[in-house]
């Protein structure tokens, strides 16, 4: 597994974009090709249905709409899909084929995506606590050197 490219969370990815990432990654959806696999989640079963080109396009839709909302309207209302709580909204026309093949996915996905999230927080804060020995409060001594290092260069 070490020699294949695996997902490393470096930002502040936010649980609808990693559920968002682990519903592709359990579908075996491959587009966009520069996403590669999470680490700690399966591959889709090698007897799992075969991805359409529908099916990807309306994942890729969510995906836009996940990552971007603002750049990346629905053109039609949005609606919850079950299993899910608020963190997937779906257009309520054109993305049946998707809501039908997420749904079996839900628990497993939901479950990595908070684990992550959690994992990926307790991270920042351990991080956090290691930089901001000295007295200062949270790394903010850390944020106002960059900030004065990106004034100097601009």
């Amino acid at each position: 597994m070490a020699d294949k490219p695996q997902w490393l969370i470096r930002e502040d990815a936010s649980v609808p974009v990693l559920v968002a990432l682990a519903l592709r990654q359990s579908l075996g959806i491959r587009a966009p090709e520069d996403l590669p696999s999470l680490r700690d989640l399966p591959v889709r079963a090698p007897d799992a249905a075969e991805v359409t080109p529908e099916l990807e396009k309306q994942w890729r839709d969510y995906w836009d709409m996940t990552v971007e909302p603002r750049a990346h309207p629905s053109g039609v209302p949005l609606e919850l899909v079950d299993g899910f709580d608020t963190l997937v909204a779906l257009p309520a026309t054109g993305a049946e084929q998707l809501a039908e093949a997420i749904a079996p996915h839900a628990a497993s996905a939901m479950h990595y995506a908070r684990v992550a999230h959690d994992r990926y927080v307790s991270s920042i804060h351990s991080s956090i606590a290691n930089r901001s020995g000295g007295g200062t409060i949270g790394g903010e001594s850390y944020r106002a050197y960059a900030s004065a290092i990106a004034e100097f260069e601009r």
